[in-house]
């Protein structure tokens, strides 16, 4: 009996496991002795221990070896046993992301603990994912974040004026300090009596056409010193015309005394190339975003996807907002033997179609793939109201394909007052299992 148990065991594992991951650790946390399930080829020549008496141990001496130095400590930390059972004490799943050394070259991996629940208290599932292609994105899209912060901070420092005016804000008597050749080529006055009404005058001149209504509505004398006296700083950004080319500027305003008198400082900087970076760094964020949400193989989104849209539910569940959605958890059969029997070609042919049918019966919906076979949805508006119908719709599609087609074992739950996301889809999670169970025995 003992011996069937653990064999049913190591089947749930490799079953509730992604394909790709690199290895895969069943380990008893009464004596601390483990077994090590599917390791790849390259994370076997490693070296790394298959089976022993003390996980935490060997674990900490790997670590050493194999773990790049920077991610050592923080790894250590958290594979303590203590630590680790306290963690699973709570969402009985811990993750962890860091470095691993193949070939002298450092890849992000992701551990994830689970404990095995459903009476098995006495075991913990851990297992190592590569994410280093899902990292690499995260990280691209932090650095072209990090380049238009640091490109506007430069610009702040070195501004390009374009004309620059001190006008008497008691008689509206104004002077033209500073202009450059382009602004004085516009044939506007230098000094004049009425300094905003000379504005609105010349806006004909020297504005945009598809600007100047919003030039005149929002450069008056109230909208400029109500601004200065709330913020002391008045700032508006359109476009002006040099050479029949339209060009974008900003105009900042501010008021200093001058000898008891106070005296407006008006003046006009080309942002025409800063635009147009921000224009080309919001085309390169949006991509990147894209990239780094979304599954190469099945184009669904993916585990970072899920990972947002379950923190925006959590943070709506913990302000108190009242939430209706169901998750359902989907796990494609029979992966791992299309990849051992036909290769891993076939093995993402059959990934894509159990994708294709998930998203056709649940149309409505976010679709992720959060692991390698196993995938979630997040139902809410029009299909929630009708989860049930959908449900029946992957039964009957499972049906039709029992002759050798791509069967998906299901799992559904909703949100009945849940703390967290997590619990719901841990339900859900449970569901699909026996789901499964009930797929293999028929």
């Amino acid at each position: 009996m003992e011996k069937k148990k653990r064999i049913v065991n190591g089947l749930r594992i490799a079953q509730a496991l992604a394909s790709d991951y690199i290895s895969i650790y069943y380990v008893d946390i009464e004596d601390d002795s483990f077994i090590e399930y599917r390791a790849t080829d390259e994370y076997q020549e490693l070296g790394v221990e298959r089976a022993g008496e003390d996980f935490f141990s060997v674990s900490r001496r790997n670590a050493m070896r194999l773990i790049h130095p920077d991610d050592q400590a923080a790894f250590i930390a958290a594979l303590d046993k203590e630590t680790l059972l306290s963690a699973l004490e709570g969402e009985r799943t811990f993750m962890l992301n860091y470095r691993m050394m193949f070939d002298g070259a450092p890849r992000y991996v992701q551990l994830k603990a689970s404990r095995m629940g459903e009476g098995d208290e006495r075991h913990i599932v851990i297992g190592v994912l590569s994410v280093d292609e899902l990292m690499q994105a995260r990280e691209a899209l932090e650095k072209l974040q990090e380049e238009q912060t640091a490109y506007s901070r430069i610009f702040a420092l070195s501004a390009d004026y374009i004309c620059i005016y001190t006008v008497d804000l008691e008689t509206e008597r104004y002077n033209t300090f500073s202009a450059t050749r382009n602004y004085e080529d516009l044939g506007l006055d230098k000094q004049g009596e009425t300094f905003f009404a000379d504005a609105h005058r010349d806006c004909i001149k020297a504005v945009y056409p598809e600007d100047q209504s919003l030039f005149k509505a929002m450069f008056t004398r109230q909208e400029v010193v109500n601004a200065i006296r709330e913020t002391g700083m008045y700032a508006l950004n359109y476009r002006m015309v040099f050479s029949g080319a339209p060009v974008y500027v900003c105009l900042k305003a501010a008021i200093v005394v001058e000898q008891g008198r106070e005296v407006l400082i008006v003046g006009t900087t080309n942002i025409d190339a800063q635009v147009k970076r921000d224009m080309e760094y919001a085309r390169d964020l949006s991509i990147a975003r894209m990239q780094a949400n979304r599954d190469a193989l099945t184009g669904v989104k993916n585990r970072s996807a899920y990972l947002d849209v379950e923190a925006q539910i959590n943070r709506r569940i913990r302000e108190g907002e009242a939430v209706r959605f169901a998750v359902v958890v989907c796990d494609l059969n029979d992966l791992k033997q299309t990849n051992d029997s036909f290769g891993h070609q076939a093995g993402d042919r059959l990934l894509k179609d159990a994708c294709a049918i998930i998203c056709r019966v649940f149309k409505h919906s976010p679709v992720f793939r959060v692991g390698g076979d196993e995938f979630a949805v997040i139902s809410q508006g029009h299909d929630y109201d009708h989860m049930d119908e959908l449900m029946d719709k992957m039964r009957q599609s499972n049906a039709r394909n029992e002759a050798g087609g791509t069967i998906i074992a299901c799992g559904m739950a909703r949100y009945e007052g849940d703390p967290s996301v997590a619990a719901v889809f841990g339900r859900a999670d449970r569901r699909m299992y026996e789901d499964k169970k009930t797929l293999k025995d028929e």
